[in-house]
């Protein structure tokens, strides 16, 4: 059984870490390099790491703010926004960067996508797919041929929410593809990670609950491996 991965997201609006409910509203949460000591000194698995402003800015990677994030936590991250080149994506892995995340604007424009997976390895090549249950699972399978490495599902309708994932759609897409699905938005409890892990996911992904409530992603591995799946403690 392969070890499964709880992964804190950090969105990044070009100013500082924030969070959002159904990808509006933000909320201030602190600076990135906070939030980024504060998933350090918890161990998580890995982190990524979003620059939600970097397109519609028009501009490339905030590559000052990604080395400062990298300096203060010794996690694994991926890091997304802004990417539109092999040389963005260049830049990025040599600020620290485990992994590049491509978006819906880069992904779906030419073959940015094809040309990272065949540069660097699909293992390095995560994409967010931000969808709703009709197209997910037809939108999944596209992205792992193309050569997504991992697909981060979130859900649109629960980002933020704390109700819990849209295990329905993890399951949908899981069965569609051939690359570990991360299944993210809506998780409030740590019996949320393993309802979408029995739903097909490969790893769980959250934010608002590990930064408005008293649940540690330390409590999610314990309620994973309670339930019979292997975790890093």
């Amino acid at each position: 059984m392969l070890t499964v991965r709880v992964i804190p997201v950090v969105l990044y609006d070009g100013t500082q870490a924030v969070k959002t409910v159904r990808f509006v509203e933000p909320r201030n949460v602190g600076h990135v390099a906070h939030i980024a000591r504060l998933y350090a000194s918890r161990q998580v698995d890995e982190i990524v790491f979003l620059d939600i402003a970097a397109r519609k800015a028009r501009r490339g990677p905030d590559l000052a703010v990604v080395e400062q994030f990298a300096r203060e936590t010794n996690a694994p991250f991926a890091v997304g926004g802004g990417i539109r080149s092999l040389d963005d994506a260049k830049a990025l892995f040599e600020a620290g960067a485990d992994k590049v995340v491509l978006g819906v604007g880069a992904w779906g424009d030419g073959d940015l996508l094809e040309r990272l997976a065949d540069k660097y390895g699909r293992q390095a090549i995560v994409v967010t797919l931000d969808a709703m249950p009709s197209t997910a699972p037809w939108v999944g399978p596209r992205l792992a041929e193309r050569g997504a490495g991992e697909i981060v599902l979130t859900s649109v309708d629960r980002e933020g929410t704390r109700v819990g994932y849209d295990t329905a759609m993890v399951e949908s897409v899981a069965k569609a593809v051939s690359v570990p699905v991360i299944a993210n938005g809506g998780m409030g409890v740590p019996a949320h990670a393993v309802a979408a892990m029995k739903a097909g996911a490969h790893a769980v992904a959250g934010a608002s609950m590990f930064l408005f409530t008293d649940h540690r992603p330390r409590d999610v591995k314990v309620a994973l491996r309670e339930a019979g799946y292997e975790v890093r403690l």
